[in-house]
């Protein structure tokens, strides 16, 4: 007969269920030692260990089970999984009084439901990634003052949310990837004083939102890929004093474009070209400009010669040639000419 084995361990605040010798289906019995967890009446965790958790994943929760977690009364991170709550449920949630993150995403959760989350004052970090949300339900979020990190991948939002974005004062990291944002909403966002990092992964952005991008004053990270940006006008990107790390893979931009973007004052910490119609033109820039740390080119065409063109370039730390044309004829002497560099193949 197999036997499963249940570890349960609490370690820093985290109670961590864990099954071995266990196939898929197994993993449903996970429910009902939640239900312990929740009363108390696991063996070998006290209720006071329970009070102390700051961690949980909450795996397939239900309306009836939602008012148990507050016996949870220092948790500071939630992740509901599962399809299985619905918005009304979701009103418990405001008694928590240190929630700090709070993962929904991929969930049945509505508008309804934000109204809810808007109670949740103490909020630093909410993912609403692949839910069912519109504009009209980020408009309740808007009291969340202490709101640094928000994700809105793959929603209904378009434009018109930008309202409420821009009265998140404390907004640091906005996630818009593969919404129906357009260059106007990026418009909007041109004045907000505390972001930093911007995903507009598969947005329908075009070259004009680069304009607005070089207005954010404290922006660090921006992420074009996927999207519309030929590459017209790049250059400006030099603009965002404090832009450390850039995203154009799956882009149109090319060498040409480069070359205008690696000039001085140019600082990078990361650069990805993935998937770029790009030459040993783009190398020579980089080597010239020297100002990138870490360095993507994977699935370019980018072969032993343009490896070698890197080798100038004093402040590269690391480079990645993952399906490019790049065999050990360019490595090995890269490598010997600068073996402070990772070369990543894989």
């Amino acid at each position: 007969m197999k036997r499963i084995l249940v570890l349960i361990v609490v370690v820093a605040g985290v109670i961590i269920i864990e099954l071995m010798n266990a196939t898929p289906a197994d993993w449903a019995k996970v429910r009902a030692i939640e239900q312990y967890v929740y009363t108390g009446q696991l063996k070998g965790v006290t209720m006071a260990e329970i009070r102390a958790v700051k961690d949980w994943y909450a795996l397939g929760a239900t309306d009836a089970e939602m008012p148990r977690l507050l016996s949870m009364q220092r948790l500071e991170k939630l992740s509901l999984g599962g399809q299985n709550y619905t918005d009304a449920a979701l009103v418990h949630l405001a008694g928590f009084k240190h929630l700090k993150e709070l993962n929904l995403s991929t969930g049945p959760i509505t508008d309804a439901g934000l109204k809810s989350i808007g109670q949740i004052k103490t909020l630093e970090k909410l993912d609403l990634a692949e839910t069912k949300i519109t504009d009209a339900g980020v408009a309740d979020l808007v009291g969340l003052s202490r709101l640094k990190d928000l994700s809105l991948i793959d929603t209904a939002v378009t434009d018109a949310c930008m309202t409420s974005i821009m009265q998140m004062k404390s907004l640091e990291i906005l996630q818009l990837s593969s919404t129906q944002v357009t260059d106007k909403g990026v418009q909007q966002l041109a004045q907000h004083q505390r972001l930093r990092k911007l995903n507009l992964y598969g947005t329908r952005v075009t070259d004009e939102s680069i304009g607005y991008v070089v207005q954010i004053p404290n922006l660090e990270n921006v992420v074009f890929s996927g999207t519309k940006i030929r590459g017209s006008g790049l250059g400006r990107l030099g603009q965002a004093k404090k832009l450390r790390e850039l995203v154009l893979a799956d882009t149109s931009v090319d060498d040409d474009d480069l070359i205008e973007l690696l000039q001085p004052p140019m600082e990078l910490d990361m650069l990805h070209l993935g998937d770029l119609k790009i030459t040993g033109k783009t190398m020579e820039a980089i080597a010239r400009c020297n100002c990138v740390k870490d360095l993507y080119v994977g699935y370019t065409e980018i072969g032993n010669d343009d490896l070698l063109k890197l080798i100038p370039a004093t402040r590269l730390k690391s480079i990645t040639v993952t399906k490019t044309r790049v065999t050990d004829d360019g490595y090995i002497p890269f490598h010997k000419a600068r073996p402070d560099v990772i070369v990543t193949s894989l």
